[in-house]
């Protein structure tokens, strides 16, 4: 009887080993597992944002057609800006008779630079996207007349344009 009791008391044991591994596997296997579906889903995001920035930098590159826009694809209000001061125009032509020195700085509604051509303005070849550094003009203008009592930091250029035209009235 002594056998039959140690040989079942060590098939216990041994079963409850067993037992114990393959939980310890079945967790780890659960873990492996979780671990790489968070990371597929990590590369997945990563991936959707890298082709969303590629898809709006294709969109902003310009093209070969794009250089030579007409003025009439250019967007009002004309804004020329002399630090610390902005001067806006309804027209390309009343901003091309303003004065426009090697510092000035002119942009339409959408923040394409502009360059004075013969016959008018037109977007630069060369730097066309200046809708950040129009948004800082703005907003250093704004605060330079005291035009607004708040702060305009998250504006964007939209607002920022509304803002300003509406305050010159």
């Amino acid at each position: 009887m002594y056998t039959v009791l140690g040989y079942s008391l060590g098939m216990l044991a041994w079963s409850a080993l067993v037992t114990l591994i393959n939980v310890l596997t079945a967790v780890f296997v659960i873990a492996v597992e979780f671990y790489a579906a968070l990371a597929l889903f990590g590369a997945l995001v990563f991936a959707g944002i890298g082709v969303r920035r590629l898809i709006a930098r294709h969109i902003r590159k310009t093209g070969p057609g794009e250089t030579n826009r007409s003025p009439s694809d250019i967007t009002p209000p004309i804004v020329v800006a002399d630090a610390p001061e902005c001067r806006f125009y309804r027209s390309s032509a009343a901003a091309v008779t303003a004065r426009l020195t090697p510092h000035t700085k002119v942009f339409d509604a959408h923040g394409h630079r502009l360059v004075a051509v013969a016959g008018g303005l037109r977007v630069s070849p060369a730097d066309r996207d200046g809708a950040e550094e129009l948004a800082e003009l703005l907003r250093g203008w704004l605060g330079y007349m005291d035009a607004i009592r708040w702060s305009v930091a998250d504006w964007d250029l939209p607002l920022l344009l509304q803002a300003s035209v509406e305050h010159l009235g």
